[in-house]
């Protein structure tokens, strides 16, 4: 089962929500899960997605069993958002990118024009390439999806959904397995944040999969499946000459 978060792939984010907080998410996270009639769960969460996985795990131990995060969105980000200006050297990609979402929002539909226009030169891929650990090798396609997905007021509000959390207090009540994969070159994720995650969560197994980025799961699927725990599946259905 996949879920898009709100302003996120198919989810819904108004105009005049400026402020989210990770209890709202993860409460319509759970809803979904409810509906379904799970009664037990394991998570899987990408970026900010991470962040709410592990909130989630954190707000209601008796639904989740395990957890798995990719990139997961926590304490350097959170540690820019709270003081971009002292903490620029934590995660400087994602702070830039930070002031100029804050831009084009401000400009609306001549932000939303300057994009495309962007894209239609080849400017975006200079843009993200950053976030793979090899952009400019990287497909045409994959470029466009990841220029097509992002929108800037759903950036900017996920932005604000870590001001203020306190990842340390919450996450150390997680008793379940948790699974935490990042890419050694991932802009978004600072130099500290898998050891800060691994002595919050003490039994959280950590894997860094070389020559990555922010977006293991198009760079290297098979080792962030692996990372993930899913090794025995993905070694199972590993396609006749894949990555190793």
């Amino acid at each position: 089962m996949l879920i898009d978060l709100p302003g996120w792939g198919d989810g819904r984010l108004t105009a005049s929500a400026t402020v989210v907080t990770a209890d709202q998410i993860s409460d319509l996270v759970r809803a979904v899960i409810d509906q379904l009639g799970y009664r037990r769960c394991r998570l899987v969460g990408h970026s900010m997605g991470g962040l709410i996985a592990l909130h989630l795990a954190s707000a209601a131990p008796e639904l989740v069993t395990r957890v798995g995060v990719v990139s997961p969105t926590s304490f350097a980000i959170i540690r820019s958002v709270e003081h971009p200006v002292r903490e620029f050297r934590l995660v400087p990609a994602f702070t830039m990118l930070w002031r100029v979402m804050g831009v084009l929002r401000a400009l609306g539909g001549t932000g939303r024009a300057l994009v495309r226009g962007a894209s239609a030169i080849g400017l975006m891929r200079v843009v993200f390439a950053p976030l793979f650990a090899h952009g400019f090798r990287m497909p045409a396609s994959v470029v466009r999806a990841t220029v097509d997905g992002i929108d800037p007021h759903a950036f900017l509000t996920a932005a604000e959904v870590v001001r203020g959390y306190d990842a340390r207090a919450l996450w150390s009540k997680i008793s379940c397995p948790v699974d935490a994969v990042a890419g050694d070159r991932d802009v978004f994720v600072g130099a500290d944040d898998l050891a800060e995650l691994q002595r919050t969560i003490p039994q959280a197994l950590v894997t860094v999969v070389p020559e990555c980025g922010h977006f293991g799961l198009v760079e290297w699927p098979l080792r962030v499946l692996i990372g993930l725990g899913f090794a025995r599946a993905a070694v199972v259905h590993r396609p006749h000459g894949s990555e190793p």
